[in-house]
């Protein structure tokens, strides 16, 4: 028996086209957490009392970053996906829903180089839907409920300029669709390539955590998958590895 697979076709947006969108959102937002904070505000204050030579020292010595040049750092990222294409047999699959859901957890070495090795291991949600399968020589039709997600195992590389952090990812994808029909499930797996561009604006610096607002565009290649992803990732240092 031959069930209709909700697998996504290979007619997707680029991936550099998805990563421009992340790219513009979160230029925006960082221009704009910028000039919030940068608003004098509107209420008057009494005038300050006179400090000391000490105190007037103190004010003036310029803030710096206090985190260790060199860490472990740990993130998390949870948010909404949105898988592209159209299935693979449209006729037989009316119903598909394309947003599903984005959970990843990542390490990276952050150093006092330019450029940081990460490693990323998520799950994403991305499909589901039914099909009809229509009577014929394999036996009586009905319906069949599909559900499509993917592994994603991606070390990479990122960099960070300004509110902004980049990100590259090259890594092994578990692909998986099961179909249920008649009360039996069975499922089929794939093992794609997965390559991502993820893009990060600092949004709340909550010392020791830091919260961005995170976008993301992945593809599958082999498996006719491309998806996008928005949301929310928290980062902290796990491990100090020394310097400051």
């Amino acid at each position: 028996m031959s069930c209709a697979p909700t697998t996504m076709t290979s007619r997707a947006p680029t991936l550099g086209s998805m990563a421009w969108v992340f790219w513009t959102a979160c230029v925006a937002s960082g221009f704009w957490a910028s000039s919030v904070r940068a608003q004098p505000t509107a209420a008057s204050s009494p005038e300050p009392a006179p400090r000391t030579e000490g105190e007037s020292s103190a004010q003036a010595a310029p803030s710096h970053d206090t985190r260790p040049t060199s860490a472990l750092e740990v993130s998390a990222f949870v948010g909404p996906s949105v898988v592209f294409g159209a299935p693979a047999n449209p006729d037989y699959s009316p119903s598909v829903e394309r947003v599903g859901a984005l959970v990843a957890g990542a390490v990276t070495y952050r150093s006092s180089y330019f450029i940081d090795p990460v490693l990323e291991v998520g799950y994403a949600w991305l499909a589901r839907g039914t099909s009809e399968l229509p009577s014929g020589p394999w036996g009586e039709g009905g319906t069949v409920e599909q559900r499509l997600g993917t592994w994603i195992i991606s070390p990479g590389v990122s960099a960070e300029f300004w509110r902004l952090r980049a990100r590259l990812g090259l890594g092994l994808g578990i692909v998986t669709q099961s179909d249920t029909f008649r009360g039996q499930t069975f499922s089929t797996s794939q093992l794609p390539v997965m390559s991502q561009l993820v893009i990060a604006c600092k949004a709340l610096d909550l010392a020791p955590v830091q919260i961005d607002v995170e976008g993301r565009a992945v593809l599958a290649s082999g498996a006719d998958i491309s998806f996008i992803g928005l949301g929310v990732s928290a980062r902290f240092d796990a491990l100090d590895l020394g310097g400051s």
